[in-house]
């Protein structure tokens, strides 16, 4: 039977917490070393791991196209979810072809403007796209205030209703974080450290993830 602020004081509690721990984990790991066994990480490993990571994508954007539909039905539901797969697929093959991060970032760019280009060409408007889905409607914020002021207001008013032993008490899912974001930044910089022609010295980049961190738990962030 928690109020509203001891509920959102507790939660802000859990993050900060969960970010600022793995920041501590990512710099003791780059401290002792810890990144140099990522060069002894097969090919294969990294790329099974990046298949589940795709495969996990795949079904939160279908979950996002035709959200509220059992997977089964939004399968079905092809139209919705076939051009963002059209778009990584093609995201990858320039990746491949031309090696080029800003051809990348040009491609979606280009994705993000369609909706803007079938409105100008009078194909439908910005209104009808998002009346059947294709644009999301952005809810404008009834506060006047800037982000920050707003954030740090919602922490003067709830952390001190936050029950601490509630938020420390779930090592469960601290443990989790750990390990979820542990594999993602040892994927990340096995990619880096492939990918990069230069030598990467991948102790200063896991430090380096570790300091982000630990700022993203000062403002409010979730683990990197």
């Amino acid at each position: 039977d928690a109020s509203e602020e001891e509920y959102v004081g507790t939660c802000l509690v859990f993050l900060f917490v969960s970010t600022f721990t793995t920041g501590i984990l990512y710099t003791v790991g780059a401290s002792m070393g810890l990144a140099k066994v990522l060069r002894a990480v097969p090919l294969v490993v990294l790329k099974g791991a990046l298949l589940g990571v795709a495969l996990f994508l795949f079904q939160s954007a279908i979950g996002t196209a035709v959200p509220g539909l059992p997977m089964d039905e939004a399968l079905l539901a092809w139209q919705r979810w076939l051009p963002a797969v059209a778009v990584g697929s093609l995201i990858f093959l320039v990746d491949e072809a031309l090696h080029s991060p800003l051809m990348c970032a040009l491609v979606l760019i280009i994705a993000a403007g369609v909706p803007l280009g079938i409105s100008w060409l009078g194909i439908a408007s910005i209104e009808e796209l998002r009346a059947d889905g294709w644009v999301y409607e952005a809810e404008a914020s009834v506060n006047p205030m800037p982000w920050y002021e707003q954030q740090v207001g919602v922490y003067a008013a709830t952390l001190p209703h936050a029950r601490w032993s509630v938020a420390l008490s779930q090592w469960q899912a601290y443990a989790g974080v750990w390990i979820t974001h542990s594999l993602s930044a040892l994927m990340d910089l096995k990619a880096i450290d492939i990918l990069t022609p230069a030598e990467v010295d991948l102790e200063r980049e896991l430090k380096a993830t570790g300091y982000c961190n630990l700022l993203c738990a000062i403002v409010g962030g979730l683990p990197a």
